[in-house]
């Protein structure tokens, strides 16, 4: 496109954003709106990832030895667990740091010894972590297979519990956010529709002065990038101010809570929805324009 007639599009369509103002404020607020609630959800959807993240990194196997495995054993077990696929870091306890962990709570480890006739009853165990949560349960039970392994501990129930929970709540996440896109496209679709049948008069003239559909359709797709550009801007100044005043209150007294705060991560969300309030605009003039076009 030559800058001459670039220059004329965008003039065109700030006369007809300044013609229909009301119609351009209507449509600015729908987005803004639509946005709002879009970034509002996203933030919902990454900081419950992150805790659950958080939650997850934290998983680890207490694989706990059988009381009488010789020192042979227990080092063939940690090889073992070492050779299994997905298997992060393990650590080995011996019972006697077991010992020293226990004994201060059940009134010092010497006092513990003698109430047990001077014999430590408790077993070796390995700390295991593993790359991702997924791993945990069959990495668990290939352990539990080994020779020399007593009992496994990985908090059977809960994690099932919290995995679950979190597949299901990223999927209601994409779900939503597919939904709620499609609604913005068609309430800004619908909006400057009517924007467009005010000015069916004028695109007939056009029509029949020879004007060709995409001389007709710039303004129209340039109005809506600007109108969609403006909502969404005027959703991430909301947005960012509202998340802003919710952290300097929470932070303070929920600050076990792992909440986003990643500049990086916020500067590409503010990108994204400014650029998805653009995209909305442009998509809704088009599919506004096809019908009169197409006529």
């Amino acid at each position: 496109m030559r800058p001459r007639m670039a220059w004329y599009y965008l003039k065109q369509a700030l006369i007809s954003m300044r013609r229909n103002l009301g119609m351009g404020v209507a449509s600015v607020a729908t987005i803004a709106v639509a946005l709002l609630i879009l970034g509002g959800f996203v933030l919902i959807i990454l900081n419950a990832s992150r805790m659950t993240t958080a939650v997850e990194s934290q998983m680890e196997i207490a694989a706990f030895l059988k009381v009488d495995a010789s020192q042979k054993d227990v080092d063939g077990v940690g090889y073992l667990i070492r050779q299994l696929p997905g298997v992060s870091s393990v650590e080995l306890v011996t019972k006697e740091q077991g010992l020293a962990q226990v004994g201060p709570a059940l009134g010092g480890e010497s006092q513990l010894l003698a109430a047990l006739g001077g014999e430590n009853p408790l077993p070796d165990y390995y700390r295991v972590k593993v790359e991702r949560p997924e791993q945990v349960i069959p990495t668990a039970q290939a352990i539990a297979r080994m020779p020399h392994v007593d009992e496994v501990r990985y908090g059977q129930g809960t994690i099932e519990k919290l995995l679950a929970f979190t597949r299901w709540l990223r999927l209601i996440g994409t779900t939503l956010l597919v939904a709620l896109s499609l609604a913005a496209v068609f309430l800004v679709a619908n909006t400057i529709r009517i924007s467009v049948y005010a000015k069916k008069r004028e695109i007939s003239v056009m029509r029949y002065v020879g004007a060709t559909n995409w001389f007709i359709r710039w303004p129209f797709i340039i109005e809506g990038f600007l109108l969609g550009a403006l909502g969404g801007g005027i959703a991430v100044f909301i947005l960012m101010l509202g998340y802003q005043t919710m952290l300097n209150y929470v932070q303070s007294t929920l600050n076990f809570i792992p909440w986003v705060t990643d500049p990086a991560l916020m500067r590409d969300m503010v990108l994204g929805l400014v650029a998805l309030g653009a995209v909305v605009g442009v998509l809704g003039s088009i599919i506004s324009m096809r019908r009169y076009l197409e006529a």
